[in-house]
């Protein structure tokens, strides 16, 4: 049985950060046999398998960029589209994201992390509510005007 922490990754270290509560399920050969009678079950794992492909495409691709301020828009905007809340001030990611926690998910430590932040605050491209929640106004939306006012 294969299992997503992967004991062959020569002891590196793995760790699992819970920002909610959340309830896990070992799905194991007894799952996969009983599982294989229900196609919508398996189409669903699937669905989660070619997610967590994306997911991982994305922060491939993320690591090579070389900006601390377009790496950390472009987290801030992956997160937010996956669960985010549309409002009339823009995008709300109600998700308890520290600097620290950015940072290591941008790849950078909590000072370029915070260092970063403050000039996609000053440049209207995020902004942070008084509940800890991250806004991306909707103007910052649009692909091309981040590095146009990250260049101004």
């Amino acid at each position: 049985m294969r299992r997503p922490w992967r004991e062959e990754s020569g002891g590196a270290e793995v760790v699992w950060r819970v920002l909610s509560p959340a309830r896990l399920a070992l799905l194991d050969d007894r799952f996969a046999a009983i599982a294989g009678r229900f196609p919508p079950v398996l189409a669903r794992l699937l669905q989660r398998c070619a997610t967590q492909a994306h997911d991982l495409a994305f922060h491939q691709a993320l690591a090579g960029v070389r900006s601390a301020d377009a790496r950390m828009h472009l987290l801030l905007s992956h997160l937010a589209e996956r669960w985010g809340r549309v409002t009339v001030d823009g995008v709300v990611l109600s998700l308890p994201l520290t600097h620290d926690l950015l940072g290591r998910l941008a790849y950078m430590r909590r000072p370029t992390a915070t260092a970063a932040l403050g000039r996609l605050v000053r440049a209207g491209l995020v902004a942070r509510r008084e509940d800890g929640a991250w806004v991306l106004p909707a103007a910052a939306t649009v692909p091309e005007e981040p590095a146009a006012r990250l260049a101004a």
